[in-house]
């Protein structure tokens, strides 16, 4: 694959120039830069090969090279892709329908630095770069976006009655943790851009692993703050769950307690520490033995409208398993299940009543070098047309109180509605 130095100044304009052009396309778009992730952003178009529905379909393709973009597949592995891995029970019932994965390799990825400020254009042939449009400018009208017909598959009564239940089967001692979660969907009377929708919930809900993916017929826009795996060419892997919610406040005086009453509080921390526990159980089953390690526990990090918990779990893989052996065995992410994993995830399906979907997934990309980065699938729209959804949720432990893990769905989607035009939920 060639490479040059390409125009780092307008990568925004280019990449809404690049969605008016193509479809499908892929920006993964590090809308917040951290000490730990957002460093690059990557934009890839131009596409020359789709794999789609199952894993098998997916190891096919994927390979070795020396350079991670050299054969790169970009995509997404929807959370009912576990049917493939494990015998569970399968939910029938959906909104807006997505295939178990999609993954696509380009002909055209550009990588911004958002460190250095340059960026690197990677491309097959030399006719490739008459393809590159120009950068598009900002429209001069303001983002059109009306939401109409919001519903919710559960009623708040009907969320603590979950919730309810999963505490009797965790002092049952079925489990330890659950995530239960709540769709959303509506339709959009009107919506001028699903791209400039992305980009304010950028701005209203920066993220280190905010994506935009145009599928066709159907897009994802997600702000999501989680990593779920990072894996480099050498076999280093890293995952990162989050566990444990508090929301912001304008107030500053208000806004400190809120971060220190969640870095002190148990239950935040039993809860992150039984997903951390999980990961490393998970990650140990393609490690080279006594290679996984906690490195960082209870770490806080701020964004926009809440504080969250999170711990990183890294190890180093065995080089008998592929990087997408190592994973399918974390797959679906722990944060997002609860533990043990099969029977929470058993449970959850008995009350949630619906797929998932992309929600609770992965998105992100295979680099042709062996390497991988995905995020969790939280804080994201779905859209289809003039359809959409979006979930929330919350892990359950001993120590719950059903309104306040209400309440922390309630703060999860803040970010999304404030997007949306949505001041308050049902």
């Amino acid at each position: 694959m060639l490479s040059k130095a390409w125009d780092y100044s307008n990568y925004e304009s280019l990449a809404r120039a690049v969605n008016a052009r193509f479809n499908p396309m892929i920006f993964l778009h590090s809308s917040m830069h951290t000490n730990y992730s957002g460093r690059y952003s990557i934009l890839a178009f131009d596409i020359k090969h789709e794999v789609r529905d199952n894993f098998s379909n997916l190891e096919s393709v994927l390979s070795s090279h020396n350079s991670p973009f050299k054969n790169a597949y970009f995509g997404f592995i929807s959370y009912e892709a576990m049917h493939q891995l494990e015998e569970l029970n399968k939910e029938t019932q959906s909104i807006i329908n997505t295939p178990d994965l999609l993954f696509y390799s380009f002909n055209i990825i550009i990588r911004f630095d958002h460190i250095n400020k340059d960026a690197v254009l990677f491309y097959n042939h030399p006719e490739d770069l008459s393809k590159i449009p120009n950068p598009e400018p900002a429209p001069l009208l303001q983002l059109q976006c009306i939401v109409k017909d919001l519903q919710s598959k559960q009623t708040k009564t009907q969320y603590l009655n979950a919730v309810s239940s999963l505490l009797s089967c965790i002092h049952r001692g079925d489990i330890y943790q659950a995530n239960l979660t709540r769709k959303f969907y509506g339709t959009f009377q009107n919506l001028s851009s699903q791209f400039e929708l992305f980009l304010h919930l950028c701005n209203v809900s920066p993220a280190p692993y905010s994506a935009f993916m145009n599928c066709e017929n159907f897009s994802i826009l997600s702000s999501s703050p989680e990593k779920f795996l990072s894996i480099e060419s050498n076999g280093s892997i890293t995952t990162q769950p989050i566990k444990g919610t508090t929301k912001r406040h304008n107030d500053p005086e208000k806004d400190q307690h809120s971060y220190h009453s969640l870095k002190h509080s148990k239950k935040d921390k039993a809860e992150n520490l039984m997903i951390v526990d999980l990961m490393r159980n998970d990650l140990s089953k393609t490690a080279i033995n006594g290679s996984v390690s906690v490195p960082s526990l209870y770490d806080i990090h701020s964004y926009e409208t809440v504080h969250h918990m999170s711990s990183i779990i890294h190890s180093k893989k065995n080089p008998a398993y592929s990087t997408l052996d190592a994973l399918k065995t974390c797959f679906p992410p722990g944060s997002m299940t609860g533990a043990p994993k099969i029977k929470a995830i058993e449970l959850c399906a008995e009350l949630e009543q619906i797929k998932r979907g992309v929600y609770s997934g992965a998105l992100g990309y295979f680099g042709g070098d062996g390497s991988a980065d995905f995020s969790v699938v939280i804080r994201t729209l779905i859209i289809q047309g003039n359809c959409f959804e979006f979930q929330v949720g919350g892990a359950i432990i001993a120590e719950s109180v059903a309104e306040n893990e209400w309440q922390e769905t309630l703060d999860k989607a803040a970010g999304i509605c404030r997007a949306l035009g949505i001041e308050s939920l049902d």
